[in-house]
């Protein structure tokens, strides 16, 4: 799961990392204050994720679906960075086909 804040929109990542999170089934949610989360974000009804995030100066998370952080990142550049890390991995544990490359419109 890709938790963002508001500041950082699935929009501002290449369009690589659009198609890595794609390929792996990525899902991304947008965390915004309780008070002013709209329909298609979640609130941080219990205030946890975005001190969190914000004690660590970061605007998005890539959160393993064993609870674990595989990395944060405080903008789009640096998030790019770790989702290319994602896809590294990926197709080091052939989770993603190393031989066919992602389809990148």
């Amino acid at each position: 799961t890709l938790i963002l804040t508001p500041a950082l929109r699935l929009e501002d990542l290449s369009a690589r990392s659009r198609a890595t999170l794609d390929a792996l089934d990525v899902r991304v949610v947008t965390v915004a204050d309780r008070r002013g989360a709209t329909d298609d974000q979640i609130g941080d009804t219990q205030g946890q994720f975005l001190p969190f995030m914000a004690e660590r100066t970061i605007e998005a998370m890539l959160v393993r679906p064993d609870l674990y952080i595989f990395g944060g990142a405080a903008n789009a550049d640096d998030l790019d960075a770790v989702i290319a890390e994602l896809d590294r991995q990926g197709r080091e544990l052939r989770l993603l086909r190393s031989e066919e490359p992602l389809a990148v419109a």
